[in-house]
Order: C-alpha cells, then sequence, then structure tokens
C-alpha cells in the first residue's frame, strides 16, 4: 500500500512538472524574437522621441511625436489613449500652438534616454531606460527616474504602445531633490533668446530631407555666434566642435 501510494506521488510530480514545462515552451513560442535591425529601429524611436518632444513647433506641433504610437497607444499608466492626447502631451495646447517650455531655445527642457534595454515580449517588445535632464539658466544635469516601455512592431514599424515614466518619489528622489529641481524649472522660465541671433533649424528636418538648406546657409553659422569671428559660433562644424 505504501508503495503504491508513493509511485502515485510521483507520477503526480512528474505530470506537474511536464505541464510546468509546456507551459513555459508555450510561452516562449509566443515571445518573438528581435533582430538586430528591430533593435536598432527601436532605438531611432527612443531618438526621435526626444528631438519631437523638445520641438514642438518643429514636429508638426505635436503630432510628429503623437505619430510614433500606436493609434491606441498612450503615455503614463491611466493616460487617454489616442493622437490628440498625445499631441498635448508633447505640448500642444487647445489653441494648435505649443507651450513655451516645448519650443526650441533657452527654455526648452531637454530629454536624454540613456542606457536603454530592450527584449522581446508576448506584445512585440518592452523596453527601459534611464531619463536625464538638461535645464535651467546654466544648463544643470539630473536624473529624473526611467521609462518602462511596451512596442509593438506596425506596417509603419516600431511603435510605442504605451510609454510610462517612473519618476519623482517613485523614482526614490528626495523630495529636498525635487524641490531643487522646480526651483530649476521656475528659472528656465524666465530665459529669453538672443535678440538678434535665430535659433537654428530643427536637425531632424535636415537629416530626413525636408530641409534642404546646405549647412552653411543655416543660422547655427551666423557670424558671432558665441564669441564671434573665431570664437565657437563662428567655427560651427569645424574639427574638434
Amino acid at each position: 500500500m505504501r508503495r503504491r501510494v508513493m509511485l502515485m506521488v510521483a507520477s503526480v510530480g512528474i505530470v506537474a512538472s511536464a505541464v510546468t514545462w509546456v507551459a513555459a515552451q508555450q510561452q516562449r513560442s509566443a515571445t518573438p524574437t528581435l533582430t538586430a535591425e528591430d533593435r536598432e529601429e527601436i532605438r531611432a524611436l527612443l531618438h526621435r522621441y526626444m528631438f519631437y518632444l523638445d520641438n514642438c513647433p518643429g514636429s508638426n506641433n505635436g503630432y510628429d511625436y503623437a505619430d510614433l504610437y500606436t493609434e491606441d497607444g498612450k503615455f503614463g499608466a491611466t493616460g487617454t489613449p489616442g493622437r490628440e492626447a498625445l499631441a498635448r502631451a508633447a505640448g500642444r495646447r487647445d489653441d494648435g500652438t505649443c507651450a513655451p517650455q516645448r519650443h526650441r531655445g533657452p527654455r526648452t527642457q531637454i530629454h536624454l534616454n540613456m542606457g536603454e534595454i530592450i527584449e522581446p515580449s508576448p506584445e512585440g517588445a518592452r523596453g527601459t531606460s534611464y531619463l536625464m535632464m538638461i535645464d535651467g539658466t546654466g544648463g544643470q544635469i539630473y536624473w529624473d527616474g526611467w521609462y518602462e516601455d511596451i512596442y509593438v512592431k506596425t506596417p509603419k514599424g516600431w511603435r510605442f504602445k504605451q510609454r510610462v515614466h517612473v519618476n519623482n518619489e517613485r523614482a526614490g528622489i528626495s523630495p529636498a531633490a525635487l524641490q531643487h529641481r522646480r526651483e530649476i524649472a521656475a528659472a528656465t522660465g524666465t530665459m529669453e533668446p538672443h535678440p538678434a541671433i535665430p535659433v537654428s533649424r530643427d536637425p531632424v528636418k535636415w537629416v530626413d530631407g525636408i530641409d534642404k538648406r546646405p549647412i552653411q546657409d543655416t543660422p547655427a553659422y551666423a557670424p558671432g555666434v558665441g564669441g564671434g569671428a573665431g570664437g565657437r559660433g563662428g567655427r560651427q562644424g569645424s574639427a574638434g566642435q
């Protein structure tokens, strides 16, 4: 009798192990693999995200940013899905203009994705990356948490299905640091552009071939920028810059 019970227990254990193994194999088969090309395209998506977010007027007033997402994509854990909501997240206002901190210039808050990790998932791919910010009158750099992303491959390429920014206390940032950042942001809002030197063109439009002007014909080469002839601004584009 004892032997029969032991055999039954062993049989149950074998069946349970087999079921677990089968479930793991099914999960593995349901998870797509990522090619080197997939990973590079997702990295390019992250890079465009930064440039589009930091230049709302130059990015179709927020819509280029929105188009980095799927049609039902959303920003945030509870954000509203859809193109209009995403354009607003990029700084587009109800009147169609862009918020001042989303204009390329001294008030721009620069976003930098860093240290991205991308892995295949049942949805397509998941990723995380640190967010570094450049802000304030002196261009202060500070860490602002991280992103948690879900990517989906669409006929137009890889897109965000959802992007969540984990920041503030949830990222372990102290109240004192948060207060300091509010002061930095407030100082940024007081800065004005140079009265005589225009901000250069949108660099993404040049890369994409939309802005076809030669480099020498753009405001980046305006004489006297950054200290006059012989200064840094007068030598932009030269070796070592």
